[in-house]
C-alpha cells in the first residue's frame, strides 16, 4: 500500500539497517537505506485498484561498499487487504554481478500476509523463494513474527524469526522499530 503524500517513516532492525521512506505524492514513495553493507535506493508507483485491492511497480539499486557490482531489483506487488488484515504477491527480478561469479539473473516470489489479534498487535509472515540462475540454485528465506504498536509512542516493533536456507531451517531473531513521521 503506498504512503499518503506527506507521509513517511524511518525504520531501523538490529540497529544495522536503516531506512526512510517518504510519500512524494500519493501513488508514488521513495526510500533510501544504509547498512554496514552498503547503501540502497527505492521508487514505487502504487495505486488502489479497489476498496481493498492495491497494486504497485518499482525497483531497488542496492551498492555494496565491498566492490560488488551494483545490485537492482525490479518488481510488482499485489495486496488484497487493508493496513491491518492483508496478503501480498510479489514478483521481481534481480540483475546483477557478485565478486567471483559470472552476471546473473534471480526471480524473486514473496508471501507475505499480516492479520490484526489485537488492537495493538499483529501476526505477521514474510516469505521469499528465489529461482537463481547460478550453480548455488533455488533458495528461500521465510520469517514468522509479531508487529507490536508502543502505547506510549507512535511506534511500531517487530519481533520475528527469520529461516534461512541450510539442511535444517534454523530461526534467527529479527527485531526492529519503526516511526512514522
Amino acid at each position: 500500500m503506498p504512503l499518503k503524500k506527506g507521509e513517511g517513516y524511518y525504520q531501523n532492525g538490529w540497529l544495522i539497517y536503516n531506512q526512510v521512506s517518504y510519500g512524494v505524492t500519493d501513488n508514488l514513495t521513495v526510500a533510501m537505506s544504509m547498512t554496514p553493507f552498503g547503501t540502497g535506493g527505492t521508487v514505487k508507483f502504487g495505486y488502489k485498484v479497489a476498496d481493498k485491492l492495491h497494486v504497485s511497480a518499482g525497483g531497488i539499486g542496492v551498492i555494496s561498499f565491498f566492490g560488488d557490482d551494483p545490485l537492482v531489483i525490479a518488481g510488482t506487488n499485489v495486496t488484497i487487504g487493508d493496513e491491518q488484515k492483508n496478503l501480498t504477491l510479489s514478483y521481481g527480478v534481480v540483475f546483477g554481478k557478485p565478486r567471483n561469479t559470472s552476471r546473473y539473473s534471480t526471480q524473486i516470489f514473496n508471501f507475505s500476509a499480516m492479520i490484526e489479534i489485537s488492537s495493538s498487535m499483529w501476526l505477521m509472515t514474510e516469505n521469499f523463494f528465489m529461482v537463481i540462475d547460478h550453480p548455488a540454485g533455488p533458495s528461500h528465506l521465510i520469517s514468522m513474527g509479531l508487529r507490536k504498536a508502543s502505547k506510549k509512542r507512535d511506534m511500531v516493533w517487530d519481533y520475528c524469526l527469520v529461516g534461512l536456507p541450510a539442511d535444517d531451517i534454523y530461526g534467527i531473531p529479527w527485531i526492529s522499530c519503526t516511526i512514522p513521521f
